[in-house]
């Protein structure tokens, strides 16, 4: 029998874009260009300041962008600084039920 990690990993595994709703595709759309701005806005506050200088100054790889300003740096690193800036203004999104802001973790190595 298949665990509920094995099924979902199966559908997701054979889904393809031309599968998702119109709906589907718009939301994630805006939770993007919404991530992006609060990102964007993060990068000004000096949370967001010291972790693009900390995420430059321990860039031992050039493997993924920070947002704020296009440098590059580790996966980890960016990871990182993408994803404290995305939570330093307070306006990332929030899933209500679980009371958590899933989107800058999410998205925060490009």
């Amino acid at each position: 029998m298949s665990t509920a990690t094995e099924k979902l990993a199966a559908h997701v595994a054979q889904l393809t874009f031309d599968k998702l709703p119109g709906k589907v595709v718009q939301d994630a759309k805006n939770v993007i260009l919404d991530t992006v701005g609060v990102i964007l806005a993060g990068s000004r506050t000096p949370h967001g300041n010291v972790a693009v200088e900390m995420a430059k100054e321990f860039a031992d790889k050039k493997e993924a962008t920070i947002l704020a300003d296009g440098s590059k740096t580790s996966c980890l690193n960016a990871a990182f600084a993408n994803a404290l800036m995305g939570g330093a203004v307070g306006f990332d999104d929030t899933y209500e039920p679980a009371m958590i802001h899933p989107a800058p973790p999410t998205f925060a190595t490009p």
